[in-house]
């Protein structure tokens, strides 16, 4: 019988949208352990035994229990670590850092591996057959995290992107360059009725996705950000709000529940959201919105390009932990297709990391947002993870830096020119106390 300790995961993603506020490990303590007792080697009963740290979702544990009468491992699940983003990260680094091994393998988000995987706390997972045997069927985006991570150390079950979205009672088309954004947004935009022409997801805890959006469209140099295209980007965006006015000055308290329920509403000409808030909004009892009348887009091509952005959940390997046999069984067990199918049909309708899956019949109808008319892999072609932050070792420092630079901009505390000035010192630091 499995033992599963309950975490919700809509109370895990409201405590994901906090900000981060940098790598602090001294200021934290090692947690309780999830389960089976303090670290150290495994007693004769627990052998066979596996703990997972992952969400409370339904259908989970009888998922579980499937692994469980197939290979006589026994799966506890754990709480995962609750609080704000960045203690929850500090916490994963601790255990790490300790050797405490209180679980065997986690769900981890692109924040959590890419701080585990650039400090060494991850197990490289390259070699294995549950990635070799499907390496060649991986979406172009894991890839591409791969390279700039120099390993495998996520076996992803979750793809997401931030999709461009429009009302075609505001918006009939989708614009197609960044000056149509504008053009079209003020014709959509009528203030007094709270309808705005461009309402992006820019806030609680959500803004640094449309920072990188834009950084990545104008052309900027990432690893600076001390370019023109930077400044571009950076006066692009706070025009919306204070010059064209396509965009409301509230957008700054707008996460993704909000612009669900706004857009739902018709309150929004153009917006971008998670698929799961799209999904949301459609589900909305007051609707005006349907997949026909609310379809999705490549975004409107900025000065470089129109790439978008992905992410994803997987799962990963600690290096601490001691039961790392067990743990391969279960990854070799979840990486087969109609065990992985099965989970994402009957425990999480979110879009596959496989191209097979995205265009199976029962993942399209479980999935809705992979029947868009525009095609998910087209809106997925090109897409780039969330360079800079998860690739480099300060994670937490990055994301925060990226969060103040979307609340600088949005909410005009600083000029594009003065926000610059304060991102290209502030990433130096970043970087140089990180070593």
């Amino acid at each position: 019988m499995e033992e599963h300790k309950r975490f919700g995961r809509r109370v895990f993603l409201k405590s994901a949208a906090i900000a981060g506020v940098g790598l602090g490990l001294a200021a934290c303590a090692p947690s309780a352990a999830p389960s089976g007792g303090e670290a150290g080697a495994p007693s004769a009963e627990d052998e066979r035994e596996i703990t997972l740290m992952a969400w409370d979702e339904e259908g989970f544990d009888s998922f579980n229990a499937e692994f469980t009468a197939e290979t006589g491992i026994k799966v506890n699940q754990a709480v995962f670590p609750q609080g704000v983003w960045s203690d929850v990260m500090n916490k994963f680094a601790l255990w790490s850092q300790t050797g405490y091994s209180g679980y065997d393998l986690t769900i981890a988000d692109d924040l959590i591996a890419g701080m585990m995987a650039s400090n060494g706390f991850a197990a490289e997972l390259g070699d294995y057959e549950f990635w070799t045997d499907h390496e060649e069927d991986t979406v172009e985006g894991i890839h591409t995290l791969n390279s700039v991570l120099n390993g495998v150390y996520r076996i992803f079950f979750l793809l997401d992107l931030e999709p461009f979205f429009h009302y075609t009672e505001l918006v009939p088309e989708a614009p197609k360059t960044w000056d149509e954004l504008i053009t079209f947004g003020k014709d959509a935009t009528n203030a007094d009725e709270d309808v705005w022409g461009w309402r992006p997801t820019n806030g609680v805890g959500h803004e640094f996705n449309t920072v990188l959006l834009m950084l990545n469209q104008a052309g900027a140099d990432l690893d600076t950000l001390d370019d023109t295209a930077t400044l571009e980007a950076f006066q692009f965006m706070q025009d919306w709000v204070f010059t064209h006015e396509i965009t409301p000055k509230s957008t700054t308290s707008e996460g993704n529940d909000q612009i669900a329920n706004l857009s739902a509403l018709g309150k929004a000409g153009m917006w971008w959201n998670y698929t799961g808030g799209y999904r949301n909004a459609l589900e909305h009892e007051q609707s005006v919105l349907t997949m026909e009348n609310a379809p999705a887009a490549r975004w409107p091509m900025g000065p470089a390009s129109d790439i978008g952005l992905i992410h994803g959940w997987g799962w990963m390997l600690p290096k601490v932990g001691e039961k790392k046999d067990l743990a391969i069984e279960y990854l070799n067990w979840f990486s087969r297709p109609e065990v992985l199918k099965k989970f994402i049909v009957n425990v999480h309708r979110d879009a596959p990391p496989r191209y097979s899956l995205i265009n199976d019949p029962d993942v399209i109808e479980a999935v809705p947002t992979l029947a868009l008319p525009v095609g998910w892999e087209t809106i997925l072609a090109g897409a780039k993870f969330r360079e800079p932050i998860v690739n480099k070792k300060p994670v937490n420092e990055l994301w925060s830096m990226f969060q103040n630079i979307g609340r600088f901009i949005f909410s005009a505390e600083k000029t594009p020119e003065e926000t610059q000035q304060w991102a290209v010192t502030e990433y130096q630091r970043i970087m140089a106390d990180a070593g």
